[in-house]
């Protein structure tokens, strides 16, 4: 389902609430966008940034893993999820094992 205009003007306002670093309207703006939609390659997007900046990298390296899963062709999710392990701490074995996604119970 495409975001309405509505949606997409509540993605607009969470992404300059997180340009700013103000994590917290970022999150309140990015629950307005109606349920349905909130499986939006955007607004998956903007939600591993905000978990990103925000220092949630569990959060944001399971936003990466669903953005892989969902989108498979996009580049984004497998850069991301490394990034995201990277700030983790995870060691190159435990990614291709799939050992962080058992320890935080996403497989």
């Amino acid at each position: 389902m495409p975001l309405s205009l509505n949606d997409i003007r509540h993605l607009d306002a969470a992404d300059s609430w997180v340009e700013r670093g103000d994590y917290i309207n970022c999150f309140h703006e990015l629950e307005r966008i109606d349920y349905e939609n909130r499986e939006d390659s955007r607004v998956l997007a903007l939600r591993w940034k905000l978990y990103d900046r925000s220092g949630l990298h569990v959060s944001a390296a399971s936003i990466a893993l669903e953005i892989q899963r969902r989108f498979p062709d996009e580049v984004a999710g497998h850069a991301w999820q490394a990034v995201s392990l990277d700030k983790l701490g995870c060691t190159q074995e435990e990614k291709e094992l799939d050992g962080f996604w058992r320890k935080i119970g996403a497989i």
